[in-house]
């Protein structure tokens, strides 16, 4: 085991830490090579869930990087008990709407998150499956909440407790809503004469 990864565990009391996480922790250990490979890892991904905030793929861009900067600037802040992808998402939503609220280019509502398609090549990316495309033009027509919530788990890949971290709510909360959104979507999945499993 690499004294980087024995730290990682030292601090966390577990072997079953995101890689992710285990590559801030390298970059905290001194490993900048592991810091280009996290931005490349979520970095898509990360500007799509921004551009559902600010509508506009070269501002998602930007804000994308100053969340970067904020993670090379202040490692310290981030506590491993959490994973670096909430974090991120975190950190990107609050520049978000920070950035609205500076702007004032629209009444900021802290739930809004619909994803609009004006970002074909991240999309292009970030959704390669047809019908998870299917899925995402299902998802943009529903209530912000609910667009959010779906794609932070389905896209992100969080669970529901890391979720309520980023949108800043209860578990309890987020289960409810994650359960309202699956039901519309259903709905609007039947509707389109798709057939999609949702968990």
């Amino acid at each position: 085991m690499s004294a980087s990864r024995a730290n990682i565990d030292k601090q966390t009391g577990s072997e079953n830490v995101d890689i992710l996480t285990q590559l801030y922790m390298r970059y905290r250990d001194g490993d900048n090579a592991a810091f280009d490979e996290l931005v490349l890892s979520c970095r898509d991904g990360l500007i799509y869930f921004i551009n559902g905030y600010v509508k506009d793929i070269h501002t998602a861009e930007d804000i994308s990087e100053d969340v970067f900067v904020a993670l090379l600037l202040h490692p310290k802040r981030f506590s491993v008990e959490s994973s670096v992808k909430t974090y991120i998402y975190t950190i990107g939503r609050n520049k978000a709407i920070d950035h609205l609220r500076k702007h004032r280019r629209t009444q900021v509502d802290e739930n809004a998150g619909v994803f609009t398609a004006d970002c074909e090549d991240i999309e292009a990316r970030v959704l390669t499956a047809e019908r998870d495309r299917m899925l995402h033009e299902c998802i943009k027509t529903l209530k912000p909440e609910y667009a959010e919530i779906l794609h932070l788990v389905y896209f992100e890949g969080m669970d529901l407790k890391q979720a309520a971290k980023v949108m800043k709510k209860s578990y309890k909360q987020v289960e409810n809503l994650s359960f309202r959104a699956k039901q519309s979507l259903k709905k609007k999945l039947l509707k389109e004469g798709v057939t999609y499993e949702i968990g």
